[in-house]
């Protein structure tokens, strides 16, 4: 911890409003991580029960279309919501978990080799011919990545694109 020189201790009123205002700020960002599971598991339950009305094939693009955040999110409260039903999270014993935190008591331990981490961001400039191509592109990964990890599903059709080239290479030849 810092020690306080003594021109610091006498601040005149203006700095002592803005430590006022600082400090208060803090205490409400210091309040609101120990409430955002609360409100996590209140809009899983919510999302839980639009999953229920909207039918199969529905719930995805309902978020879409009506949620101010992405369908990965919607997934994250959801499963949160789903492991405090049965009894896979207790939200008094995590209250002062991160979401993440949170996120990560509750999911099942992959098959994966410890040394094998996954790739945090694989910048890939694409290039599009359209404006709406672009944009059902990003759609599209959306979607396949709010079902969980879109790498093994997008390696394949690269895979399947590569096996394509190479045939008509090798059929113009």
């Amino acid at each position: 911890m810092l020690q306080p020189n003594a021109s610091a201790v006498s601040a005149p009123p203006p700095l002592k409003r803005l430590a006022a205002a600082i400090n208060a700020a803090h205490a409400a960002c210091h309040e609101a991580e120990h409430t955002a599971l609360g409100h996590a598991l209140r809009a899983g339950d919510a999302l839980i029960e639009v999953k229920e009305r909207v039918g199969h094939g529905n719930f995805l693009p309902w978020v879409a279309a009506h949620c101010k955040f992405s369908l990965r999110l919607a997934q994250m409260y959801k499963s949160l919501a789903l492991a405090a039903r049965s009894g896979r999270l207790n939200a008094k014993q995590v209250s002062h978990f991160t979401l993440r935190e949170a996120l990560d008591e509750v999911r099942e331990p992959t098959e994966r080799s410890p040394w094998l981490r996954p790739v945090k961001r694989l910048v890939v400039p694409v290039p599009f011919s359209t404006a709406a191509e672009h944009t059902r592109f990003w759609q599209l990964l959306r979607e396949l990545h709010a079902q969980g990890d879109p790498g093994p599903v997008l390696v394949r059709a690269l895979e399947c694109y590569v096996e394509a080239q190479t045939f008509d290479n090798e059929a113009s030849a």
